[in-house]
């Protein structure tokens, strides 16, 4: 008796190649679309045949078309059906290897969270996976939360993510501000994508010419994608109502003295050993905000 799903699985994969090698169609387009189709054709057999039909799919394909058929493959595209079912329809710039590291994930807002973040920081697959990793989504404020839910943009405050994972390279008695400055120095490139896309280093410890005072911004950075100049300050201890006076300070003097006409107003970035929630609450400014850093458990070598 013909099978008509197998039929169909090798009628895709034989037009899919077609494509390809006829050079008419983008490669990844042309993988999408017939890795959908394949998935679309296994859930609609296994509801048929039950969940072995995978394994006898892959073991016949295999010998037909190579490794790229096996049953750890065929699942992916199941999953990655299931997946599109879920999230909106297929997005022809996220690559194949993009989907792959998606295909965990259970929550569908995480999901579109990290769609997002591939098209706005031009993420590659490596460096998606270490924002999952990290476990990003999870740190967003339930307030950033709830507006991706409600299909919302969040602001390039909104996007920082809390705690921000700090990773030094020994371990150290006591985390002090100079310290901890110079773990984010060390790491500076995996500190700026944890802030989110687009972010330039402008500098450290930078000098402020207030009255008669000379004052130090820990970090200024400057966001190529919203324009605007961002004022990060760290404190190795809990936050403190008199900080947000001091960001706010800072960043009125770089919208008078640095920003030019064209650009946004500055932003500020407080982290802090802990915070206070009710406290964090009440600081009503979407131009700041408040998150708390973690030690990554420095792994010593024997």
């Amino acid at each position: 008796m013909k099978d008509n799903y197998l039929e169909n699985i090798r009628n895709e994969i034989i037009n899919g190649n077609a494509k390809v090698i006829a050079k008419n169609y983008q490669i990844n387009n042309v993988k999408l679309a017939m890795n959908y189709n394949i998935g679309k054709v296994l859930s609609e057999a296994g509801k048929h045949y039950g969940e072995g039909i995978v394994n006898k799919y892959a073991s016949i394909l295999t010998k037909e078309f190579g490794k790229g058929y096996k049953t750890e493959e065929l699942r992916k595209m199941r999953a990655f059906y299931e997946l599109i079912q879920k999230c909106g329809p297929v997005d022809r710039i996220l690559s194949w290897s993009h989907y792959v590291k998606l295909l965990p994930l259970k929550n569908v807002e995480e999901i579109n969270y990290y769609i997002k973040i591939i098209k706005r920081d031009n993420l590659s697959k490596r460096a998606l996976a270490e924002r999952i990793k990290s476990n990003e989504y999870s740190r967003l404020s339930t307030e950033a939360k709830q507006k991706l839910l409600n299909k919302e943009s969040l602001t390039l405050v909104q996007s920082v993510p809390s705690p921000i994972m700090l990773a030094p390279n020994k371990c150290y008695e006591v985390y002090t501000e100079k310290i901890l400055q110079e773990i984010i120095y060390e790491n500076l490139d995996s500190f700026m994508k944890q802030l989110g896309g687009g972010y330039f280093y402008v500098g450290r410890e930078y000098k402020l010419n207030i009255g008669d005072k000379k004052n130090y911004i820990d970090y200024l950075f400057y966001n190529v994608v919203d324009s605007r100049y961002c004022v990060v300050e760290i404190k190795a201890r809990e936050y403190r109502k008199t900080d947000y006076g001091q960001i706010k300070t800072y960043m009125n003097y770089i919208d008078e003295h640095l920003k030019n006409i064209t650009q946004n107003s500055t932003i500020g970035i407080i982290i802090t050993k802990s915070v206070n929630k009710f406290e964090a609450h009440y600081v009503k400014d979407n131009q700041v905000t408040i998150v708390e850093f973690k030690i990554n458990k420095v792994v010593e070598v024997s």
